[in-house]
């Protein structure tokens, strides 16, 4: 070829070169292209790559340039290794004084770490993209780390899982474990979140999460620090042994009147439906028995509460624990026994016989029981007669010998053998049964015959009584003050000795009424002071009336009332009385009874006239004449009022 032709060619050559290189013809690719074909000057540059304390972010510095025109730029691209080239990010630096630099936060990079690579460009005004260089510098990553296991209890299949020796640059903020048993796999798997304990992290595991599963389990720690990064530690494996054998334990309260039972160990959690505990006495049989459901502690522990008032019988118990799992029927996997201690007396007996009326006071000492005796009750009947003959009255309890008194006036006057017995029932609903006792009665014909008895009426101002010698010197009856309405205000209030003396004269075997001292206004006030009286003496055997006393006192609210307005009141607290189903009675003396009442409008109640005078005096009918208020009786210290009646209300 002639020199001139090859002269032409060349130029050719580069001319179409430098067109190319001037339209910034690029790849697809997101790495530059960079034309250094018709470059005439050579570029230095300083790139330094600089770690931040927490390898959080990188600091690039590119620096020795020459001075850059202000429309020319220092640009780098950065990646991670394990992301690949393809997923890295452009960024522009920043001048000052002469020096480019930019700060990349590995958090733009999913928090990546290991090895970073930095390649930094010149870009010229003309679209020019120069390569200045690569530089390469590592984050470094979570590393170390051992799984211990601490604690490791082989009943309950439950262990401490500690992860120590962990190292990061930056502070570690989350340990997160996944646990599975093989048995189940994954389907089993659990999240455990582990909490920080000086040097190291630990939490608590439980094969109760994972259906009390037996054998092989898989840890799969994972790491989280200040940063974001992540880190998975090498599969950790332990076997977890679980005792499947369910436990019982029974345990009374005080008065042993409720028993709690708990059941432990019951290593089905996910599949139990219920767990429920049968119970019943040995003493009343199967027929007796109670099934109670018990309710879920967690971890495997269940309680159910055993009332003894369900079964009322001491003596020795069976329970049984029932286990029903989902779509199966109930099996029994657990039985005790216990004992429930029962009711005691130290002696049953009998004094005050008096074969002149028939009567024995029975006393029943050494009453014992865990709980609170509710009530010692005596059942007699005659021999003759058998249970046809039953009466059953409640003894009282008098300084811890509960007392009551039989008389053949309960039965009839029905002379000859009594069978005695007596029932002792506590709190708890458990009753004993004494021994049954057998007692000849008589009773005079002369007492047969009687028709008046010796009476006397007591209240806060006769204090203490001895009962016992009141009986004995031959009063048949009393009648106590239960209560009063004040004089002023109007407020009902209780003798303070009503239930001292009623509890003492009912035990000692002396025949009781009562009596309310009135100061009513109104027929409702009547009524609620006969309603009040009838639950006062509910618990009690009265035998004789239920009165009504009204009667002047000084500064009284009920003194200016009309006879006629009286007699309606008096009418009022009758009618209460009689509802109820005991016997109503007026108490008056003679002239309150034929100027302050009209006894024409009250003729179906009866009488208790006060007249302290040898003859009654009173041309009305009446029961019971008090005929002295300064009496004396053995058992009663002063002066007494005293009575006769007419009349038998028995």
């Amino acid at each position: 070829m002639k020199q001139g032709k090859m002269k032409k060619v060349q130029g050719l050559f580069w001319t179409f070169l430098i067109m190319v290189c001037m339209a910034g013809i690029v790849r697809v690719s997101m790495e530059p292209i960079v034309c250094n074909a018709a470059q005439t000057e050579e570029i230095q540059a300083a790139i330094k790559l600089k770690k931040s304390s927490k390898q959080s972010k990188i600091s690039v510095t590119v620096s020795e340039l020459r001075k850059l025109k202000e429309t020319e730029k220092v640009r780098i691209y950065v990646w991670n290794s394990t992301l690949g080239k393809e997923h890295g990010k452009w960024y522009t630096l920043t001048e000052s004084a002469g020096v480019y630099g930019k700060t990349v936060s590995i958090s733009k990079f999913k928090n990546a770490v290991g090895k970073y690579y930095v390649e930094a460009y010149l870009k010229k005004d003309t679209g020019e993209e120069i390569k200045l260089g690569r530089k390469t510098t590592t984050i470094a990553g979570i590393s170390g780390g051992s799984v211990s296991f601490k604690n490791v209890d082989k009943d309950a299949g439950t262990c401490t899982v500690r992860i120590s020796n962990l190292s990061s640059p930056a502070a570690i903020t989350k340990v997160r474990v996944w646990v599975w048993s093989n048995a189940n796999g994954t389907d089993d798997a659990k999240w455990y979140t582990a909490k920080k304990k000086g040097n190291y992290w630990t939490f608590n595991f439980s094969a109760m999460n994972h259906d009390y599963q037996s054998g092989k389990y898989k840890f799969r720690v994972k790491i989280w620090d200040e940063r974001g990064v992540a880190s998975y530690l090498r599969d950790k494996s332990k076997t977890i042994s679980v005792n499947s054998k369910v436990s019982m334990k029974i345990k009374e309260n005080s008065t042993q009147s409720k028993y709690t039972i708990t059941v432990s160990n019951v290593r089905y959690s996910a599949q139990v439906q219920k767990v429920q505990v049968v119970v019943w006495s040995k003493n009343n049989g199967k027929d007796d028995k109670k099934t109670y459901t018990a309710v879920n502690k967690g971890n495997g522990t269940y309680t159910a509460s055993v009332p003894i008032s369900k079964h009322k019988d001491s003596g020795t118990y069976y329970a049984y624990t029932y286990v029903t799992l989902k779509g199966s029927s109930k099996k029994l996997v657990q039985k005790k026994t216990f004992n429930v201690t029962g009711i005691s007396a130290k002696a049953v007996t009998f004094s005050y016989l008096n074969n002149e009326n028939g009567s024995v006071q029975v006393n029943v000492s050494g009453v014992k029981s865990p709980a609170a005796i509710k009530k010692v009750e005596v059942r007699a009947y005659t021999s003759k007669n058998g249970t046809d003959d039953l009466v059953k009255s409640e003894a009282v309890n008098v300084n811890g010998v509960y007392k009551k008194n039989i008389s053949v006036a309960d039965h009839k006057y029905e002379t000859g053998k009594y069978k005695i017995q007596v029932y002792i029932t506590d709190s708890r609903g458990i009753v004993k049964k004494l021994s049954t006792k057998t007692l000849e009665l008589e009773c005079s014909q002369t007492y047969k015959n009687k028709t008046t008895f010796a009476g006397i009426d007591v209240s806060k101002f006769q204090q203490n009584i001895d009962w016992s010698k009141v009986k004995a010197a031959g009063i048949d009856f009393v009648i106590i003050r239960v209560g009063y309405r004040g004089y002023q205000y109007g407020t009902i209030a209780e003798d303070p000795y009503f239930e001292t003396n009623i509890k003492g004269a009912l035990a000692a075997g002396i025949d009781v009424g009562v009596y309310f001292f009135s100061q009513a206004v109104t027929e409702k006030e009547a009524r609620e002071e006969a309603q009040w009286t009838m639950k006062k003496i509910a618990p009690y055997k009265i035998t004789y009336p239920v009165v009504i006393d009204t009667e002047y006192v000084a500064g009284g609210r009920a003194n200016a009332m009309t006879a006629t307005q009286r007699t309606k009141v008096v009418n009022a607290f009758c009618e209460e009385v009689n509802k109820s189903g005991y016997t109503p009675m007026i108490y008056a003396n003679k002239s309150w009874l034929e100027n302050n009442l009209v006894m024409s409008a009250l003729n179906q109640y009866d009488v208790w006239l006060a007249r302290y005078a040898s003859t009654p005096g009173y041309t009305g009918a009446y029961t019971i004449w008090q005929y002295s208020d300064t009496g004396t009786v053995d058992g009663i210290t002063g002066y007494v009022d005293r009575n006769i009646g007419y009349k038998r209300y028995y």
